[in-house]
């Protein structure tokens, strides 16, 4: 366990002013501001510790502020140092509060020099100063520090022995480790872990011997704290020799540690002999222990760039699907061309899952090169791997891919060719409008269709007539399907409102074909544009059924309520059952959204319809959309169609919808009727319903 000095005590707020003071004067250095005078400087100081050194706990720190200034000016004049330092030691000699000689402490380090060690090795004596002291001491650069905090070490104890140990591995002074190493076995877990770690960031050859020793002498779990810092020994001495460190990374590993002391052990032999380090890498992924495979297996991307990664991929199949996701994920993040052709050639294995993973892994490591192998497996392929394909295509980047995937629209194969355009417009590429528009006249439908899915995306007003004067030209019944929604989307995109449908406006007189036509009027249905709502009742009259219905259903879908009498008249007059239906459908939905009527008014529109509804099928229409009513009406109306069997479940989920909105308004009211409808009814799981409805309105 590592314990840096800096989590011994030491007051929050002493660390947080020493950090922004040091970053405060290292900027006011680099920017040169102008000293003040030397022994005006120092006069400031000393009225200011004055004020410091009658500082306690929870006391105001109002004068700290001045303060801070004062030692931003102390740190950019080095000639008050030593005048600074010495008023400091006397302050910090003085009969003064704890409080106060940790917040010196936390400004004397900058300007410590050996003069301030006496005082702060006394301060190791009492443990709510020691650990300031050592935070202080660690900086002074002069060794008389060493020779004082070992000194200390033998009589100190509990965290502060620990911190003159962390302090000494920090200053790595080799002059300690006997006196280190003795502490490995110190009663105090926290001076043994110290020792240990202490000795790992010395990390010489004496500190490796001695961990050596305790390695083969300790049992867990002390043994893998020892393990942790003879890795750190082997690290630091791995470039200069690299054979003995090797040896030590070696005995670690084939002791049986922990994951983690593997994972690094393993990484030290890799790093000092890479083919040993492979072959026991290949070993531990082919070992079948998943948590071992997870650990290890980022380690592949440290092997050489020329390693022969044939074995590790023979391994695929013996993994599992996370395990072979994090694999292709490690080749993907080595980018060498040699590997891509190898997860390449994995996208056509026999196991589903080590397909997705090597796709998964093309998203890193693809290029232009792979654009039509990807669009391919999205041809050949079927749900995630589908996906995935297409997802790769979607978000590879490169100088190339666009302009590739592009010129694909010329490629012979249709399936290939529906898979650009469909990349076209989820890269939402624009210089591919005009090449997705000319695919709208591509003799194979499934890429018509596509190429209208993309311009929806792509496209703006400017392509609208093209659009249009090609949807004339549509063969089947999904294409002007996809037609109708493109220019629903396109038209849309158009700023002014009012000027939404002309080009459908401009080209309706030409139109031959009724299920051309039958298109633009619903599309002016979905577009809902004012000046399409008189075209739309003209083709109401028209004496086509077909086109007549289009006219109904672009009044049922139409944003706002204005055809809502329309609508109504349609339900009166007409005759045809289809006709009837989705008027009648259209005529509730504009109840619903028609802000010029009062709650209460659209009850009794409701009750209207409910009257004109001309069979069962309508009349579950009726009471389906009654719940978005907030008003007693369209309850009554509701609880007064209980007991028709034909609508009782309509009439229930309407109560229900009815009664929240509707408690907020009229409680009193609402709450009567539950009480009634739950006294009466038969329905258990009703009945629980109302009373949640209940409880929440309590």
């Amino acid at each position: 366990m590592n314990m840096n000095i800096m989590n011994l005590r030491i007051s929050k707020k002493i660390r947080y002013t020493w950090s922004i003071l040091g970053i405060l004067s290292l900027f006011l250095l680099i920017q040169g501001c102008d000293s003040a005078n030397t022994e005006k400087l120092v006069s400031d100081f000393r009225a200011n510790l004055d004020l410091m050194k009658k500082y306690d706990f929870a006391q105001s720190h109002a004068w700290q502020e001045d303060f801070q200034n004062i030692m931003v000016r102390v740190y950019n004049n080095k000639s008050s140092f030593a005048a600074v330092e010495a008023l400091m030691i006397d302050a910090l000699k003085d009969d003064i509060t704890p409080a106060a000689k940790q917040m010196i402490c936390s400004y004397l380090a900058p300007v410590a020099s050996d003069k301030a060690i006496p005082v702060l090795r006394d301060m190791l004596e009492d443990q709510q100063l020691s650990a300031i002291a050592l935070a202080c001491m660690q900086y002074i650069p002069d060794p008389k520090v060493d020779l004082a905090l070992m000194e200390a070490l033998p009589v100190s104890g509990g965290l502060t022995k620990a911190g003159i140990v962390n302090v000494l591995a920090l200053r790595r002074e080799t002059g300690a480790i006997n006196a280190i190493s003795g502490l490995i076995h110190d009663p105090d877990p926290r001076v043994s872990r110290s020792a240990i770690d202490a000795l790992g960031r010395i990390g010489t050859t004496e500190a490796a011997a001695v961990l050596d020793k305790s390695f083969h002498e300790t049992q867990p779990p002390l043994k893998w704290s020892v393990s942790d810092a003879w890795l750190l020994c082997a690290d630091n001495m791995a470039s200069e020799d690299p054979a003995e460190a090797l040896s030590i990374y070696t005995e670690i590993y084939n002791s049986g540690p922990p994951l983690s002391i593997l994972h690094a052990s393993l990484k030290g032999i890799l790093r000092c002999d890479m083919d040993k380090g492979e072959k026991l890498l290949l070993n531990l992924l082919g070992g079948g222990d998943p948590e071992v495979q997870t650990m290890v297996m980022p380690l592949v991307g440290s092997l050489k760039a020329d390693a022969d990664l044939s074995a590790f991929l023979d391994l695929l199949p013996g993994l599992d699907e996370y395990q072979q996701m994090q694999l292709f994920s490690v080749l993907a993040d080595r980018k060498d061309p040699g590997v891509k052709e190898i997860v390449k050639k994995a996208v056509n294995h026999d196991n589903p899952d080590i397909r997705l993973a090597a796709l998964m892994a093309l998203r890193d490591l693809g290029g232009a090169s792979d654009v039509e192998f990807l669009a391919s497996v999205a041809v050949q392929s079927r749900g995630r791997e589908r996906d995935m394909a297409r997802e790769c295509l979607e978000i590879l980047k490169g100088p190339d891919i666009d302009a590739v995937i592009i010129q694909g629209l010329q490629n012979p194969d249709p399936g290939i060719r529906v898979e650009f355009i469909r990349s076209i417009g989820e890269r939402n590429l624009k210089k591919g409008i005009d090449p997705v528009l000319g695919s709208l006249k591509d003799p194979d439908r499934k890429v018509r269709l596509e190429a209208y899915k993309s311009l929806g995306k792509l496209s703006g007003p400017e392509q609208l007539n093209s659009i249009l004067q090609a949807s004339l030209e549509a063969s089947s019944s999904a294409e002007l399907n996809e037609a109708e929604r493109t220019i629903t989307l396109v038209a849309q995109k158009i700023q002014d409102e009012s000027k939404r449908v002309d080009h459908i406006l401009t080209v309706l007189p030409e139109v031959q074909d009724d299920r051309s036509l039958i298109m633009l009027i619903q599309a002016m249905g979905d577009i809902g544009c004012e000046q399409a709502l008189p075209v739309i009742r003209d083709y109401l009259k028209s004496d086509k059924l077909d086109i007549q219905i289009a006219s109904i259903r672009a009044l049922s879908v139409w944003p706002d309520a204005a055809p809502l009498d329309d609508l109504r008249q349609i339900i009166e007059s007409s005759d045809d059952v289809k006709a009837h239906n989705l008027a009648m459908n259209g005529y509730v939905r504009m109840i619903q959204i028609d802000d010029a009527m009062s709650e209460e008014e659209k009850s009794e529109a409701f009750q209207t319809a409910f009257e004109l509804a001309g069979n069962i099928d309508e009349q579950r229409i009726v009471v389906s959309g009654l719940s978005k009513v907030r008003a007693r009406g369209a309850l009554q109306m509701a609880v007064g169609l209980l007991d028709n069997p034909g609508l009782r479940s309509e009439a229930e989920a309407a109560i229900a919808g009815i009664a929240r909105p509707l408690g907020n308004r009229d409680p009193e009211y609402t709450r009567a009727e539950l009480n009634k409808i739950i006294e009466t009814t038969d329905n258990d799981e009703f009945r629980a319903r109302l009373q949640e409805i209940l409880k929440w309105m309590d």
